[in-house]
């Protein structure tokens, strides 16, 4: 997964301002990467869609904990994925 952190969009997101970016699933297990990135960049917002039926109740509260600690709530969008 060292791969799969939303930080090494950086260059990408930043060479792109106009295009938006959504970080699906809360980018699990980087929430709080993926927070941080939508926090600072105006174009990209998070998704936390199909990433709460996969995660043991205790999960799920400490994913939506760390994404509201640092993601504006307005940049905070749903996907049932269906």
């Amino acid at each position: 997964l060292h791969k799969a952190n939303p930080t090494l969009l950086k260059r990408v997101v930043e060479e792109y301002p106009r295009a938006i970016f959504v970080l699906l699933h809360t980018s699990y297990p980087f929430t709080r990467d993926a927070a941080w990135m939508a926090s600072v960049y105006g174009n990209v917002y998070m998704d936390i869609g199909l990433a709460y039926p996969l995660l043991s109740q205790r999960g799920m509260k400490n994913v939506l904990e760390d994404m509201l600690e640092l993601c504006p709530y307005s940049k905070i969008m749903y996907s049932s994925d269906s």
